[in-house]
């Protein structure tokens, strides 16, 4: 089986979307991160050590409901100076300047 740069060859992962995945995929992440194992027809012994993830959407967590999840959401930043705040420059150094 072809695993290399993929989920049971790597010890940090990173999945985008992953609440479009289907529940058989989301099974077997599950048993890749709490038993090590990754299940592909073949099961192949993964080193996987932490796994993130990022998604648009408030997921449905009938499979993932009782695992420890932290999740983070962003704050939306509105404005220009929220922007500027965030970012620690002055609004000033945003604006075009005009000529004099």
């Amino acid at each position: 089986m072809l695993t290399a740069n993929k989920i049971p060859d790597n010890h940090i992962n990173f999945w985008d979307e992953i609440f479009k995945a289907g529940d058989e995929v989301l099974n077997n992440l599950l048993k890749a991160l709490n038993e090590h194992i990754y299940n592909n027809g073949i099961k192949v012994k993964s080193p996987v050590i932490s796994f993130f993830s990022a998604s648009n959407e408030i997921p449905n967590l009938n499979n993932l409901e009782e695992k420890p999840l932290r999740a983070v959401r962003p704050l939306r930043l509105q404005g220009t100076h929220q922007i500027c705040r965030r970012l620690g420059k002055p609004y000033e150094s945003l604006t075009p300047k005009t000529a004099e």
